[in-house]
């Protein structure tokens, strides 16, 4: 079998590839061992700092103009989220409870913002003496200037990372129920709740997740065990929104899809030490990376 082509990038000097295309958005760890964003316009290859902070930043998403920034940050000293409007610098915090705020996802028409949160409730560890806030977690939604927030799941154990359909209609989102990570589709509004994968590894943590919707709503790209998985596993597969058979995509140690908005592309983080943005058609072909360096990268996410 003839070996993909491997293109080499990293922050300056990044190879252009205009077959490519796109803005994409990576967060990368800087030298005070924090986190900033960038934005990779992929044609040009040309790299800026959007976000810069001196805090950990994670967890991005774009709002449906690309204008603005939906992410986690710890810059005022709890895991919240912030949403930063691109043109004029402005940010705010949504969330401002202390509590673990994470994994934001814009609705199709900028008006709502839903993550996951421990807020309203957390799981004791073993011992009893400390609350775990980590693996606990439900779904909530709010405006995007925090008004309005409601909670839409009432589930044990976790149930977050949730990727808003463009279609506006469902909402794709990873559970542990049946003491395995999974994923769920269901309506907006937290009903309608339907397990799409099956992974059943409970003698250890592990399953799928990171779930991500085509632009035209009839798929789902999620990271998952190897189909013969050693631990730490991970691979990439697509699936028909309505549920079906899992097609592989990779078969390395690849995690946090993500669609490009042509749906002719999927960028992903493959662990190669250090972690490193590459990208992939949805059929497993033209295997492309788009960093290097000695920093490692993740999030990618696509601008709109």
């Amino acid at each position: 079998m003839q070996r993909p082509k491997v293109q080499l990038t990293g922050l300056s000097g990044v190879t252009p590839h205009p077959e490519i295309g796109g803005e994409l958005l990576y967060s990368c760890e800087a030298v005070h061992a924090k986190t900033a964003f960038y934005l990779l316009d992929v044609a040009t290859g040309q790299v800026r700092v959007v976000v810069d902070d001196r805090g950990w930043n994670g967890d991005p998403a774009w709002s449906p103009d690309g204008k603005r920034l939906a992410y986690v940050s710890t810059k005022d000293g709890a895991y919240d989220i912030h949403v930063r409007d691109l043109e004029t610098g402005t940010v705010h915090n949504l969330t401002r409870n202390g509590i673990y705020n994470g994994n934001p996802t814009w609705s199709p028409d900028g008006a709502w913002i839903m993550f996951d949160s421990a807020r309203e409730g957390a799981l004791w560890s073993d011992d009893q003496r400390e609350k775990n806030y980590w693996n606990y977690r439900n779904l909530f939604v709010a405006r995007p200037d925090g008004t309005e927030l409601r909670r839409l799941t009432r589930l044990p154990g976790y149930n977050g990372n949730p990727s808003w359909a463009p279609s506006g209609m469902r909402v794709a989102f990873l559970s542990d129920r049946g003491g395995s990570y999974n994923v769920f589709t269901m309506g907006v509004d937290g009903e309608d709740q339907h397990q799409l994968t099956h992974w059943d590894v409970r003698d250890r943590e592990g399953g799928g997740g990171y779930a991500r919707w085509s632009p035209d709503s009839t798929r789902l790209v999620f990271q998952g065990e190897k189909p013969d998985p050693e631990p730490g596993s991970a691979a990439l597969y697509w699936m028909l929104a309505e549920g079906g058979a899992m097609q592989l995509i990779t078969n390395v140690k690849d995690f946090m899809p993500d669609w490009s908005p042509s749906g002719d592309w999927i960028a992903f983080v493959r662990e190669v030490k250090p972690a490193q943005i590459w990208a992939v058609r949805p059929d497993g072909s033209a295997l492309t990376q788009l960093t290097s360096g000695e920093s490692p990268k993740t999030w990618p996410r696509w601008r709109p």
